[in-house]
């Protein structure tokens, strides 16, 4: 199946995958967020702003056409808000870092949870957000970008693997500095482009 997420947390599903989605409509003030291709029996996981993980059976998501359902009523975000939206498999490793330059290595299945409230995941420092999880796939170094134009290439196996937590440190940074990026890469090179 192929899920779809709108940008204000909406979803649906759909059957099939490398679907046509052009024709997918919208509430009005909302457009197309992001798109898994997965199997109906996968979880979706909800990563908050706050760092809790929320489990959300794909299976029990609208498939109907012109059904769609906020993920708001699936679990209880409490304060948070959505940061981000996955779907994989329990031994997937994934890179969690945040703007405050921390983070680790951890697998997707440590962020399931059957509580409707979610659990911790994720140890957010005060006024830090959390960057897109990258998949590490194929890595063994990682690039860490400050947003002041540092980069620092070093091998993923420096990085610590944890269930939950803060993390340890991926790059020093500078007062009110964060970190803009980091990529799984392969090998010591990145090919920086920019205009």
């Amino acid at each position: 199946v192929t899920v779809i997420i709108s940008e204000k947390g909406w979803a649906r599903v759909r059957q099939g995958h490398a679907l046509d989605l052009s024709g997918i409509a919208f509430k009005d003030g909302d457009r197309a967020g992001s798109t898994f291709e997965c199997r109906s029996v996968d979880s979706l996981v909800i990563l908050s702003t706050e760092g809790r993980a929320f489990t959300v059976a794909v299976a029990s998501l609208p498939d109907g056409r012109g059904m769609v359902a906020p993920l708001s009523s699936f679990v209880d975000f409490g304060t948070g808000k959505i940061a981000h939206v996955l779907t994989g498999q329990a031994e997937d490793e994934l890179l969690f870092a945040k703007t405050s330059g921390y983070g680790f290595v951890g697998r997707f299945g440590d962020l399931l949870s059957r509580q409707k409230a979610g659990k911790t995941f994720l140890t957010v420092e005060d006024g830090a957000s959390i960057l897109p999880p990258v998949r590490l796939v194929g890595a063994d170094h990682l690039a860490a970008l400050s947003e002041d134009g540092r980069l620092l290439i070093f091998p993923l196996s420096q990085m610590k693997r944890l269930s939950a937590g803060k993390g340890i440190q991926i790059i020093a940074l500078h007062d009110q500095e964060r970190l803009r990026a980091v990529l799984p890469i392969r090998g010591t090179r990145v090919t920086i482009k920019g205009l």
